[in-house]
C-alpha cells in the first residue's frame, strides 16, 4: 500500500518485527521523516531491521528505537544510509558502546 503523504510513524510491538515489514514501510512512505521502533517485549530485533531503515528510509530526520538489539554494525548503516537524521533516540539498545569515531 502506498502512503506517499506520510510522514510519522509510530510502531509499538511486542515481540519482534522482521525487516521485510520495514522495508514495505520504506518502500510506500517515501515521504518518512519520523520512525519510533518501541519494542515492549523481549529484544529480538537486530542488525537487519537497522539495514532495512538504512536501505528504505534515506529521508529520515528523527529515529527513536526503544529496547533493540542492533549493533555498532546497524548503527554504522542507519548513520550512513540516513544522512539527514537530526534526532537519534537509542533507548535501552544494550548492544551499543558509543565510544570512539562513532561519538562524532
Amino acid at each position: 500500500m502506498k502512503l506517499p503523504l506520510l510522514e510519522e510513524l509510530d510502531i509499538t510491538y511486542k515481540s519482534s518485527i522482521r525487516e521485510q515489514e520495514l522495508k514495505v514501510v520504506g518502500q510506500s512512505c517515501p515521504n518518512l521523516r519520523t520512525l519510533k521502533l518501541n519494542c515492549t517485549g523481549d529484544v529480538k530485533c537486530c542488525d537487519k531491521v537497522a539495514l532495512a531503515i538504512a536501505e528504505t528510509m534515506p529521508g529520515l530526520r528523527h529515529l527513536q528505537l526503544f529496547r533493540n538489539g542492533l549493533s555498532e554494525t546497524g548503527l554504522n548503516a542507519i548513520l550512513e544510509g540516513c544522512p539527514h537524521l537530526k534526532n537519534l533516540g537509542l533507548h535501552q539498545c544494550l548492544n551499543i558502546n558509543i565510544v570512539g569515531d562513532i561519538v562524532k
